[in-house]
């Protein structure tokens, strides 16, 4: 049997991130959704977004989430067209982005 170790439990959403801030949002039927100033381009047919809250600002991974999805759809290709194709080592060029969440 394999091990799941939990290492916290919360709310990270575009209404809140604990509960009674998340709570207080659905009694006012606040929905998070804004205009999302990246997706403001032409080539971007969806405007708006639920960008979660977090205060302070989490520390997080940034990549390029267009070669992770051709990566992501070019393996699901794979495995749909030989079923015993050998798993694969894909790595997305990606950097950490500190910010006010991680001590200094």
């Amino acid at each position: 049997m394999r091990k799941v170790y939990i290492t916290g439990v919360g709310f990270i959403t575009s209404i809140g991130n604990e509960a009674v801030s998340v709570s207080e949002s659905l009694r006012e039927l606040r929905h998070g959704m804004i205009q999302y100033p990246p997706f403001q381009k032409a080539d971007v047919p969806v405007k708006v977004a639920a960008v979660p809250c977090s205060v302070p600002p989490l520390t997080t991974v940034d990549f390029d989430r267009r070669e992770f999805v051709e990566s992501a759809l070019d393996l699901l290709g794979d495995r749909m067209t030989t079923k015993d194709a050998p798993p694969r080592r894909i790595v997305i060029p990606h950097r950490i982005v500190p910010r006010a969440s991680t001590a200094r």
